[in-house]
């Protein structure tokens, strides 16, 4: 029974003092007027004027009520008159008093501003705006003009900006140094912040706290909310040591009081708002890094497989695989050849047979096998035989016969060993230069003028016996002295 009893009168005392809690903060609430703009150019076309003006603030009234909206705009058009409206209220609002600031906003803009075309109020809760544009402006533009709603809807600063600061002061140590750093995270991280708010507690050195808020309108840009907060945080300097201080604008909102006049449980954490550059500079830079690490590593991937692996020298590899030269012992050739087998030999020439080879990554390739000794004599008697083929327009015989006759044109092959003759001639000075070896070789007409002389390596004996035999040559019979270039 007493352990019931205690239950019934700790859940008593928390109620009540949520109750107290409450009501301190809901006690500070005022609906003081803190600064009011009226537009010096009245409506010409007032009944337009008040009829969209009515619409309006039923439309926003009914946002408030029904969709407990802080934030709100409305748009009506009426014969010769357009009407924007803006209303905000403070995030910490609730939506009865959000409503109750919303009336009387709506019953003194009209009282002080009349028939101005322009009007704005600004009270610590809540503001409202009101701008009429006429239709002519419309009938030229064949459309509302744009920065007319552009200028009503992003504008934040103006002439009229201003602050209102308290009667009392603060004696707390080091509150004008609290108070300046908290009003600068929130000049920093409000535009960062989606929907531009931000509320913040701050304790100070003699027990008791500061509460601070600031806002900008939700059609702002981050840029122009910037703005409207730094005029705002150095227009609130003027205030401290005061205990409190309102900032305000056409587009924004501050205010500070070491008197609670949010909930505790209503204020929002800044911190990481506060880091140089922002969150999304932050992950932009996390990004950028992130991003060209992996393409360097892609790059760095793309050149290691590109790279050609190394093989050990003991691996044979194909001919066409060859950079270079590169020396195999006979050993690894015997094993590739089945020891230059007469089963694996493709032919012969004048410097040797050529066999076909089995290396060990097994790719097949040929292998000469020259005789030793003997090349230089063996490369007189091949150029003799060319010269001898020359003579009875047979130098066709010197082309591979595997090689297809419809893959090559028999007259450019004649042309082309007929300039490689002219090359071997004795005499330096009857040799063609470079660059008239490139024009011989593309031109018919001039080779078909030079004819090469039998040059000095033909064999004697061999001449003459060819000179014996019958048949008929073209070829002129000199004598050619051996001299070197």
């Amino acid at each position: 029974m007493q352990l019931q009893l205690i239950k019934f009168l700790a859940i008593t005392l928390i109620w009540w003092s949520n109750i107290n809690v409450e009501y301190a903060v809901a006690a500070t609430r005022d609906t003081r007027l803190i600064n009011a703009g009226c537009s010096s150019i009245n409506t010409t076309f007032p009944s337009s004027f008040f009829a969209n003006v009515n619409e309006t603030f039923s439309e926003l009234r009914g946002d408030i009520n029904n969709q407990s909206m802080h934030f709100g705009t409305s748009q009506k058009s009426r014969e010769a008159a357009i009407t924007y409206t803006m209303f905000q209220c403070r995030n910490y609002v609730s939506k009865s008093d959000c409503n109750d600031c919303f009336n009387t906003a709506s019953l003194q803009i009209l009282d002080i501003c009349k028939k101005a075309n322009g009007a704005r109020v600004i009270y610590n809760e809540c503001f409202l705006s009101v701008l009429l544009v006429a239709l002519l402006l419309v009938a030229l533009f064949k459309s509302i003009p744009w920065y007319e709603s552009e200028r009503f809807y992003q504008q934040t600063n103006e002439l009229g900006a201003g602050v209102a600061c308290g009667n009392k002061t603060s004696n707390a140590t080091g509150f004008i140094g609290i108070g300046q750093e908290a009003l600068r995270e929130l000049q920093i991280a409000t535009p960062k912040i989606n929907g531009f708010y931000a509320a913040t507690k701050t304790k100070v050195a003699d027990g008791s706290a500061m509460y601070a808020i600031a806002q900008c309108v939700e059609t702002a840009s981050e840029a122009k909310c910037l703005d409207c907060m730094t005029i705002a945080y150095n227009n609130l300097q003027s205030c401290l040591p005061n205990k409190e201080g309102s900032a305000y604008d056409a587009g924004c909102f501050m205010r500070y009081s070491t008197s609670p006049f949010f909930a505790d449980n209503q204020t929002i954490n800044i911190a990481p708002y506060l880091k140089q550059g922002g969150s999304s500079k932050k992950w932009a830079i996390i990004g950028g890094v992130v991003g060209g690490v992996v393409v360097l590593l892609v790059l760095f991937a793309w050149r290691l497989f590109r790279k050609p692996k190394k093989v050990p020298k003991a691996d044979i590899l194909g001919a066409t695989e060859l950079k270079g030269p590169v020396s195999f012992n006979y050993k690894d050739l015997k094993v590739a050849t089945k020891n230059f087998s007469d089963d694996n030999k493709l032919g012969e020439g004048g410097f040797g047979a050529v066999y076909k080879g089995t290396l060990k990554n097994g790719k097949v390739v040929a292998v000469k096998k020259l005789v030793l000794g003997k090349s230089s004599k063996m490369e007189d008697d091949f150029e003799s035989e060319a010269w001898k083929l020359y003579e009875k327009d047979m130098q066709l015989e010197l082309v591979d016969k595997d090689i297809d006759p419809s893959e090559y044109d028999a007259e450019e092959v004649k042309k082309i060993i007929e300039v490689a003759l002219l090359c071997t001639q004795a005499s330096p000075v009857t040799r063609p230069t470079m660059s008239e070896l490139i024009v011989l070789l593309k031109s018919k007409s001039l080779v078909e003028n030079l004819r090469p002389t039998t040059p000095v390596f033909v064999d004697t004996k061999m001449m003459n016996r060819e000179t014996t035999s019958p048949g008929e040559s073209n070829a002129t019979i000199s004598i050619s002295v051996l001299s070197a270039r």
